[in-house]
């Protein structure tokens, strides 16, 4: 087969993806599966949130280490909310 034809062959199969209506335009213009397992996500994402939140409370704890618990849990939730 020619080069053009090939082309627009993969990029035929690019565009398939399981979301309904099967001929609508994705943002990016092609689809891409998940490979990881939930439990990898939903691992990474804690690793990722114990990684901020701990940074944010050593800060706190530094800039002030007088500041009541109650208000270092208000400050956590205000970055994780962020």
């Amino acid at each position: 087969m020619h080069p053009p034809v090939m082309a627009k062959i993969q990029q035929a199969v690019n565009d398939i993806h399981p979301y309904y209506p099967v001929n609508i335009l994705l943002s990016g213009g092609t689809f891409v599966a998940n490979e990881w397992g939930v439990l990898t996500l939903v691992g990474a994402f804690g690793v990722g949130c114990a990684a901020i939140l701990g940074s944010t409370l050593a800060v706190v704890k530094k800039v002030n280490p007088r500041l009541k618990r109650s208000d270092q849990l208000l400050v956590l939730w205000f970055v994780l909310c962020k």
